[in-house]
């Protein structure tokens, strides 16, 4: 069975990818990882909370440059998930397992 590596970022701080994405090429080399973007609840924040965010440079990472980092560093399924509303809990055990049972099924991004 294979040591599967969960690494999590926010969907509201940018530097929090970068840090994943490290963490992955540094540490977990060729071995299977689940990237998490958290906190994705945040999405459906109001306009104005967006805007402050913004301003203080933290940007919403989308659905799609999450794929995208998942995709160039490789050996990684990718899941979004908020432990607020518990959306997509489901698809990260499911993520966790599958990779857990046979490394080879994480998805080809």
């Amino acid at each position: 069975r294979a040591t599967v590596y969960v690494i999590v970022f926010s969907v509201d701080s940018p530097s929090s990818v970068t840090n994943a994405i490290k963490w992955k090429n540094e540490v977990f080399v060729g071995s299977p990882v689940v990237l998490v973007c958290s906190n994705i609840e945040k999405r459906d924040e109001t306009e104005l909370v967006r805007s402050f965010a913004r301003k203080a440079g933290r940007g919403m990472i989308t659905t799609a440059e999450g794929y995208a980092e998942a995709k160039r560093i490789g050996d990684v399924a990718y899941v979004e998930c908020s432990s607020v509303t518990g959306a997509g809990k489901r698809s990260l055990f499911d993520a966790i397992i599958r990779a857990t049972l046979d490394p080879q099924s994480l998805p080809k991004l």
